[in-house]
């Protein structure tokens, strides 16, 4: 029963519900506010909801938890990115050591606002 709230969570984003997997999430990470894992989800479902400036706020109180780079920092960069915050975009993307930089991002449409900027293209430039 214990795992009930956190099942009905992940339902909700199986299924596509991301407003009500927000809901979920948001009473989740009160109830275990230092739970990493847990605040992830709920950037990502709140991301998934088009809540993109809940999302990178979010996502961004998540920096220096232990999560992944990649893990973090995708989400968050789309996040910021569709809030409207390029530099954030292009912080949270940098973020991210080259190697476990999807390089579906280069092209993602979502980028589509900064993909000429120097800095951007130098994310996804390897070396000869």
């Amino acid at each position: 029963r214990r795992a009930l709230p956190e099942a009905t969570a992940a339902a909700h984003v199986a299924s596509g519900n991301f407003a009500a997997a927000a809901a979920s999430y948001a009473e989740l990470v009160k109830a275990r506010p230092d739970d990493a894992r847990m605040r992830l989800s709920y950037g990502e479902a709140l991301l998934g909801a088009s809540q993109f400036a809940e999302a990178c706020t979010e996502l961004e109180k998540l920096k220096g938890k232990g999560l992944g780079a990649r893990d973090l920092g995708v989400p968050a960069a789309r996040a910021c990115m569709q809030k409207g915050d390029a530099e954030a975009a292009l912080a949270w993307l940098k973020s991210i050591p080259q190697r476990y930089l999807p390089r579906s991002l280069e092209k993602d449409p979502i980028f589509a606002p900064i993909q000429n900027r120097p800095e951007f293209k130098a994310l996804f430039q390897t070396g000869g």
